[in-house]
């Protein structure tokens, strides 16, 4: 059981740091940044739910109406509810692969970059936009794929000459079901 507790670093303090920081920051924003028109449009499609509208599917009004659904309140922090967890979960996930395929300081230093451009902070993680499931499938998918195709971490002393057969599994199946999920954005 000692293998289970890891002790914590300051990488650990750092990432959570980043995380809520970063999560505070963007909820100020979207309380006191008045609706745009496509939110306001993405409101009342989430009043009147149908599999999809002409520009937009079904995801976007699930992601806006998630927060006035729970709360009973209309206010620009209700209808960005849903993109702000979206968006913390995007990171979270985008940490995970970047640690995955290289480091936690990699990890770090992914989060951290889409924390602080502007353009992922406000787009993707305050305003309300069919991009906001999208970010999240897609970093599931990245995840996954991942997990698929890289089962093993690499070792200084493994035999690098002779890869191993690739071998299918149920996370194959998963990958296309997160592919038809990000369609749905």
């Amino acid at each position: 059981m000692a293998g289970w507790h890891q002790p914590r670093s300051l990488w650990n303090y750092g990432l959570l740091g980043l995380l809520l920081g970063g999560l505070m920051y963007r909820t100020l924003v979207a309380i006191w940044l008045l609706p745009g028109f496509d939110e306001a449009y993405y409101y009342l499609y989430s009043r009147h739910l149908n599999w999809s509208y002409f520009d937009h599917p079904l995801m976007v009004a699930l992601t806006t109406g998630l927060g006035w659904w729970l709360t009973g309140v209309i206010s620009p922090l209700t209808i960005r509810l849903g993109a702000l967890a979206l968006y913390s979960l995007s990171l979270v996930l985008l940490y995970l692969a970047a640690t995955r395929l290289y480091s936690a300081s990699v990890g770090q230093m992914t989060v951290a970059l889409a924390t602080l451009i502007p353009l992922f902070a406000i787009a993707f993680g305050i305003l309300t936009s069919p991009d906001n499931g999208l970010i999240l499938f897609w970093s599931a998918t990245l995840l996954l794929a991942l997990w698929e195709f890289f089962p093993h971490e690499r070792t200084p002393s493994s035999d690098t000459n002779r890869p191993s057969p690739y071998t299918p599994t149920w996370r194959l199946a998963l990958l296309g079901f997160e592919c038809w999920f990000s369609l749905l954005e």
